[in-house]
């Protein structure tokens, strides 16, 4: 969750300039909806990116979908952004 909460800080810095607010408002939501997710779901504040499995990645599809049916794609697309960014393998 750190890296996606840097993500969308630094991401809102740019809003006006290459980004627009919509998508920062979306990686909001997402970052939202992940956070409740870990804290509801797996009973933790953070989780580390080594930690992520399909497992992981199953049990946040299933919540998603009983959360935000027509946003579900949307929060795993989102999250598997951030994940991937250049930024997150130099925390890894």
């Amino acid at each position: 969750l750190a890296l996606f909460r840097e993500h969308n800080e630094e991401f809102k810095k740019r809003v006006g300039i290459d980004r627009i607010r919509e998508t920062y408002e979306s990686y909001q939501r997402s970052y939202k909806h992940l956070s409740a997710f870990v804290r509801e779901k797996k009973g933790m504040e953070d989780v580390t990116l080594r930690s992520l499995d399909r497992v992981f990645y199953d049990d946040f599809e299933v919540f998603s979908s009983s959360q935000e049916a027509a946003g579900v794609c949307y929060f795993i697309k989102a999250f598997i952004i951030i994940i991937r960014s250049p930024e997150s393998f130099t925390i890894l």
